[in-house]
């Protein structure tokens, strides 16, 4: 060992490869943790924690005095480890140990960061949508607000932050871009306000998909909803349907791109067979494949996204007396039960979670619109079914019969969503007034 320099070798807690590193010999070891982390664990994976090292004997080294002042010399094997606190051990039963050995884990409140910022930018969005009667300020400071939100979602992505900080960064920054279209457009709210804000969503979500910017799945299922509502909004606008049409069409383009959303993967992905047995394989089958998840999860919650919106449209529209409340209850209905049957044919649990959640927004805009004509009855039906909801413990598997019965369930109900969206259309009405001369 030279008088600055010491080399050693550090093993993590959870790895059989050591690290070779030179580190000074007289610097305070507390000086030296952070790097020595970020070297040997492959850089900051996680929240912060205090990490230590220690010999293989097992002493633990004192974070203010230096290597060589420990003994520490070349050639010395040291183990880092995460710090934890070392509790006393009585040789009898004590209430205080016992309260601290039960204590729960330390849970992670990352998510809960992340929802606060959330609804407080969300807050600040709304509350710039509700001044628009300043008139170009109003543009302005929504695009202002896009121009920041969009450079900390590139800053973060380039700076290597996890998908909890990227993932959130990316819904602002679509959800700005559509504000900005939704403001740009003058007059009272409508379908050009709608048509402008789907347009400008999914062209954000594009290029930060392009630019690799944020999370791809949101980035994903952002463009998807935004091209569904913008197809939808397209239709509304060009031939002057009412909301409830709009919301209609919405939800059955919603359930098309469900359908196609796992050709559309393994078309993206590249995961398309081989034309023949002889051909090699594909040399990149991992990445193809982590890549037709990622974009198959994307495509599954835009799609669900874009059908709950439309269910709720063609709900607040039927309260309102838009149109009837019975083929629009029928509509939510039958939408909701194709949303929840669907769930089951995926394995991903984001696909699962969303096509529920989805499903079951559908059903509660059916409800509403029950609820507003019969509302006992409604009431004793709702619980009903969260009682049974709860009460049942599925064994996990299914048998034979019962999964048939379940796929023609899932069938018949989806052969009933065209002529129900007739209905709500009032097509029906349409074509027996209709004059054949």
């Amino acid at each position: 060992m030279s008088l600055n320099v010491c080399h050693v070798s550090v093993y993590a807690d959870d790895d059989m490869d050591a690290v070779d590193l030179v580190l000074p010999a007289r610097v305070p070891v507390v000086s030296l943790l952070p790097e020595i982390v970020d070297l040997v664990t492959a850089g900051p994976t996680g929240p912060r924690e205090p990490w230590q090292l220690t010999t293989v004997s097992g002493a633990v080294l004192d974070e203010s005095i230096a290597l060589q002042d420990q003994g520490i010399g070349d050639g010395d094997l040291l183990l880092l480890s995460p710090a934890r606190p070392r509790l006393p051990v009585f040789g009898r039963t004590d209430l205080v140990t016992a309260v601290i050995a039960a204590a729960p884990a330390r849970g992670d409140t990352r998510a809960l960061r992340v929802t606060t910022g959330l609804v407080a930018a969300s807050a600040g969005a709304l509350a710039c949508l509700a001044g628009r009667s300043a008139g170009p300020a109003s543009v302005l400071t929504a695009g202002a607000l896009w121009c920041v939100v969009a450079g900390a979602a590139v800053a973060a992505t380039r700076s290597g932050r996890g998908l909890w900080v990227c993932g959130p960064l990316t819904c602002l920054t679509v959800l700005m871009a559509a504000l900005c279209g939704a403001l740009a457009v003058p007059g009272p709210f409508g379908a050009p306000h709608a048509l402008l804000a789907a347009a400008t969503a999914g062209a954000a979500s594009l290029v930060l998909l392009r630019l690799g910017v944020g999370s791809s799945v949101a980035s994903t299922a952002s463009a998807c909803g935004g091209l569904l509502a913008t197809v939808a909004m397209s239709g509304a606008v060009v031939w002057e349907l009412p909301s409830h049409s709009a919301g209609v069409l919405l939800a059955l383009l919603a359930l098309g791109g469900l359908s196609v959303a796992p050709r559309l993967s393994v078309a993206i992905g590249g995961l398309a067979p081989a034309p023949s047995l002889s051909d090699e394989p594909h040399p990149d089958a991992d990445r193809g494949a982590s890549a037709g998840h990622r974009v198959l999860i994307g495509l599954v919650l835009g799609a669900c996204a874009a059908a709950g919106v439309g269910s709720a449209v063609v709900a607040i529209a039927c309260l309102r007396g838009s149109g009837h409340w019975v083929p629009g209850a029928a509509f939510c209905a039958v939408v909701g039960a194709a949303l929840l049957l669907r769930s089951r044919c995926y394995a991903a649990g984001r696909c699962r979670w969303a096509l529920t959640l989805s499903g079951t927004s559908a059903l509660t805009a059916g409800f509403a619109i029950v609820a507003a004509q019969y509302g006992q009855w409604a009431a004793a039906v709702a619980v009903c079914a969260g009682v049974a909801a709860i009460a049942h413990e599925g064994s996990g598997e299914t048998s034979p019969v019962a999964s048939r019965s379940l796929e023609v369930f899932e069938y018949a109900v989806l052969a009933a969503v065209v002529p129900v969206a007739c209905a709500v259309l009032d097509v029906f009405s349409l074509v027996r007034t209709a004059s054949l001369i």
